[in-house]
This record gives structure tokens, sequence and C-alpha cells, in this order.
């Protein structure tokens, strides 16, 4: 027995290490960003908080890094909710804006432009 109600129970959990230093940019200001992406991923996500010696490459030499797990009702909710933290942490994301719900590149100012006034 069990069998639908048993699978609609099972939860997928992901675990990732991050670099200790930066926990606070996914927690956000007073939790708000990691509360809005366990919202948009529909995932819940718990940080471990004592540092460990971090796997290969999931922070840099030298540096501790913390267990984050992410428990979600399925891959494609624990996948997403970790591809948003790996894109907050390489910056490629605006993390206060995700604390709002807005998935948005960093700006970078445009490059000076080269050559006389109007001359693009």
């Amino acid at each position: 027995h069990g069998g639908a109600a048993a699978a609609a129970l099972a939860q997928h959990v992901r675990t990732v290490q991050i670099p200790n230093h930066r926990v606070g940019t996914v927690i956000g200001k007073q939790g708000s960003t990691v509360a809005q992406i366990e919202r948009m991923s529909r995932v819940s996500i718990t940080i471990e908080k004592t540092p460990v010696a971090p796997a290969h490459g999931s922070a840099p030499p030298g540096e501790l890094a913390r267990n984050l797990h992410i428990d979600g009702p399925d891959p494609t909710a624990t996948e997403a909710a970790a591809r948003l933290i790996f894109e907050l942490l390489a910056d490629r994301i605006d993390g206060r804006l995700l604390a709002k719900g807005i998935v948005q590149p960093v700006s970078k100012p445009p490059p000076p432009s080269r050559g006389p006034p109007g001359y693009f």
C-alpha cells in the first residue's frame, strides 16, 4: 500500500556547499533573499551553522564552507534553487533584486564610448 500517497510525500534533497564568507549573500537582509529563493523554487533551504572543510572547488583554498540543504518536491525544484544560488554567488544576478523576487543580471556600467561626442 502507499503508492501515490507515499510518492507525494517523497522529497528530493540536494546538498551544495557555499563559501563560508558568502553565507550572508545567500541569506540576504533579514533572510529576505533565501526566503525569496524558497518561494520562487517551492523548496525549503537549510544552512548548517558549523563551517566544514570544503569539497573540491566549492570554496577558495584555505577557506571553510557551509553545507546548504535544498529540500523540494522534485529534482526540478531543487535544481532551480541551486541554480539561483550559484548565479547569485557568481555575482551574475543582483541579490537585492532577487530578495524582491526579481531575477536580473547584475548591471554593469556601459563601456566608455570611443571617439568624438556623438560617435558610437
